[in-house]
């Protein structure tokens, strides 16, 4: 019996060790800029990470390859026509520097890796990565910010307002206009479309509409800067968006950080300037022909059905005020005005590459109450950033109010309390 075992269980652990040999180490999860196939990479010399993966203890990376090309066909047969780093001596495996061919605007780069492990074996190369440059010079951009505000706005010799005794003395130099901005150009396209990005930042807050429908799931975007050092943009791949003949692009613009109410100046908020735009559309078409679509001052502009937006005191909508169908290309936009060419912000133009804000969860109240008629109080359990999310019907001109707070009162009421001088408070006016 001893004879037949001994045998079996050798012959079984030498087919282990052969496949363990066969695959001794694999590289995995490669990242560009700490990123899983980035959009809008801003750096001419981008750096890669990867880890490694074994079944065998003690396994190592004792040197790295690099093969980074201009099409993903061209990454297959291995040749690396942008960049072969050849056979490099090192174990390290994180921020492995782009040495390659210059990297120019708006272009996508395939990439692999393989190493070699402790005994000097070469891995299999990973699965392809792919990252797009951003626009990479101040002088790629050929858009022009727009907005409804003046053309130049007053500033203090900081280039913003931190307090409203900041303007000039005797004089209430700025006028906040708190309600959205509506942007909106049509384009038309009569080739057969291979690619479209787009390049965009909307001060303080934007979102994107293209035919009707937003683009991305960002919200709260871009992230607050110092506008008058650094102004952060978007990019987007909207190939799908698109269609051939007639298109619309559309921009709605909240207050954000940038043109806040004088209330909040001197308190986290300064006043930069009127709302304003930002956009570059690349389209790049089968036949290898391209075409640039930007802001300018052929769009046009109106206000939105937003009266009045705070990231502290809440917003104000009127359904009123809607425009249906202001992001399609059949709206009938003869009676909007021409958006106006604005200065452009101080700050340097550079691609928001960090992970965006999100909604991420819906939340449903643990509790309803009604302390006082037609006072509903609603408990989320928890206390969380967001929306809150309602359905309802009735009258025209009907108002609706939604308070927010952290704590109950004794009556059942919300207590503000903790809301110190924030409103805290949406206003929907029914349509």
């Amino acid at each position: 019996m001893k004879s037949i075992t001994i045998p079996f269980l050798l012959s079984l652990s030498l087919l282990l060790l052969s496949c363990a040999t066969k695959d001794a180490i694999a590289v995995k999860e490669l990242r560009c800029e700490y990123a899983v196939n980035p959009i809008g990479v801003d750096t001419p010399q981008p750096r890669f990470s990867w880890i490694l993966e074994s079944p065998l203890r003690g396994q190592k990376q004792t040197a790295f390859q690099v093969l980074a090309a201009s099409s993903k066909e061209k990454l297959q047969q291995d040749d690396g026509d942008l960049w072969d780093s050849g056979k490099i001596a090192s174990d390290q495996s994180v921020h492995i520097r782009y040495g390659g061919a210059p990297l120019r605007s708006d272009r996508t780069c395939y990439w692999k890796v393989r190493v070699w492990d402790n005994e000097g074996n070469p891995s299999k190369y990973s699965d392809v990565a792919v990252f797009s440059t951003a626009l990479l010079q101040q002088s790629d951009w050929q858009a022009r910010w727009i907005g409804l505000g003046p053309g130049v706005d007053p500033k203090s010799a900081k280039g913003y307002y931190a307090s409203p005794s900041g303007q000039p003395r005797g004089a209430d130099s700025v006028r906040v206009d708190s309600r959205s901005t509506l942007l909106r150009k049509e384009l038309s396209i009569d080739k057969r479309l291979q690619s479209a990005r787009v390049f965009v930042a909307g001060l303080g807050l934007y979102e994107l509409h293209i035919n009707g429908r937003k683009v991305g799931d960002n919200v709260l975007t871009p992230a607050k800067t110092n506008y008058s050092k650094q102004v952060l943009y978007d990019v987007y791949d909207v190939t799908p968006m698109l269609r051939r003949g007639d298109n619309a692009v559309g921009i709605r613009l909240g207050n954000g950080w940038f043109n806040p109410t004088k209330k909040w100046w001197d308190w986290h908020q300064q006043w930069f300037g009127s709302k304003r735009a930002i956009l570059q559309l690349h389209l790049l078409f089968e036949d290898g022909t391209s075409q640039i679509f930007a802001t300018d001052d052929a769009w046009k502009a109106a206000p939105g059905a937003v009266v009045k937006s705070c990231i502290y005191d809440g917003e104000f909508y009127d359904a009123n005020l809607e425009k249906p169908g202001w992001d399609r290309p059949d709206y009938d936009d003869s009676d909007w005005a021409t958006a106006h060419i604005v200065n452009p912000p101080a700050g340097k133009l550079t691609a928001q590459v960090m992970p965006p804000i999100r909604i991420t969860e819906t939340i449903a109240p643990v509790e309803a109450t009604k302390p006082q008629p037609d006072v509903i109080v609603y408990d989320m359990g928890q206390n969380f950033a967001g929306w809150a999310r309602i359905s309802m019907r009735g009258d025209k001109g009907t108002k609706v109010i939604l308070q927010y707070a952290e704590n109950l009162g004794e009556d059942g009421l919300i207590d503000p309390m903790t809301n110190n001088r924030a409103q805290a408070t949406d206003i929907y006016i029914l349509k």
